[in-house]
């Protein structure tokens, strides 16, 4: 995902959800790069059984804020 977004010249934000990465300062960067769709991407639930939580509410507080 990173090396697609570098090809294309797309903006990229890396956010570690283990560390309890802040939703707020994802929708800041959203703002600031009038992103309309977010593609989400990260590791298997398989090699990281927290990820699937972890990231639906990451994405869920996202939305909610968008409201």
């Amino acid at each position: 995902t990173i090396a697609m977004t570098n090809k294309v010249g797309r903006p990229c934000l890396i956010v570690d959800l283990a560390v309890g990465a802040e939703a707020s300062s994802a929708r800041e960067w959203l703002a600031d790069h009038r992103i309309e769709i977010l593609n989400v991407a990260g590791p298997r639930a398989s090699s990281d059984p927290e990820v699937y939580r972890l990231a639906y509410e990451f994405v869920s507080a996202l939305i909610r804020m968008s409201r």
